[in-house]
């Protein structure tokens, strides 16, 4: 696929955007689309951008075996939210405290200023996700306060970036399912991802222009068919 017009359009700066369920087809797709454009000297980088990285492994070695030793694996928070719920609430408050200053920080370095620079920008786990993962905590805790102002930041930044694209991929249940044979807790990561799609895809849709996303069904094109689409929306559309 030839993008001699999008070299020519590089003199501003791009965010793209890849969202959906886990398991359809994100890593592989951004790997071929960076492979692409670093072929044809577009600058490029995928910022590693992930969230509940401060305190979450902490958390997770002191409570799955202090906690809920003798039980089935459940996620540690969980497990400190069923077993000791006043401990749950402090924990929990600092976590969401520590996490959205770690994300403020994440972005600046990792997508604004790299933005600023005139680069061509390509993320997977983005905000879109943490605001995904706020709705799940909201229906599963009682912190809607702390929560209201965490979302309100997350927009700001959200919408501090002006040329931002999305690539929605998504697969029929079954195909995830089969992606998903190899993972440690299927049931708890199927539902999941029930959840996860019809959200997420909310989300996505409500914050991004309709002329600035596309959604692609993986299980119904190859994987080479799926990269030659984004080429051609990127192409023509950004």
């Amino acid at each position: 696929m030839h993008i001699e017009n999008l070299t020519y359009k590089m003199s501003r700066s791009v965010l793209v955007v890849f969202l959906g369920p886990m398991g359809s087809g994100k890593s592989t797709q951004i790997k071929l689309l960076n492979n692409e454009l670093r072929t044809n000297s577009i600058p490029t980088r995928i910022p590693h951008f992930k969230t509940g990285v401060l305190i979450g492994p902490i958390i997770k070695l002191l409570l799955v075996n202090v906690i809920n030793k003798n039980e089935p694996y459940k996620p540690p928070l969980i497990q400190l939210m069923e077993k000791k719920p006043g401990v749950f609430r402090k924990t929990f408050g600092l976590f969401l405290t520590l996490d959205v200053i770690y994300v403020v920080l994440n972005f600046l370095f990792k997508i604004y200023l790299p933005y600023k620079f005139r680069h061509f920008i390509i993320v997977e786990d983005y905000i879109h996700n943490l605001l995904l993962d706020y709705e799940y905590i909201l229906r599963s805790t009682e912190f809607s306060t702390q929560l209201s102002l965490n979302v309100y930041v997350l927009l700001r930044l959200l919408y501090s970036i002006n040329e931002r694209h999305v690539i929605f991929l998504d697969a029929n249940l079954e195909s995830l399912k089969t992606r998903h044979i190899n993972r440690r807790d299927e049931y708890e990561n199927m539902r999941y991802i029930l959840m996860q799609r019809s959200i997420l895809k909310n989300i996505a849709y409500k914050t991004t222009p309709k002329k600035s996303i596309i959604y692609i069904k993986t299980d119904e094109v190859s994987i080479e068919e799926t990269h030659n689409i984004i080429m051609k929306y990127i192409t023509n559309y950004i």
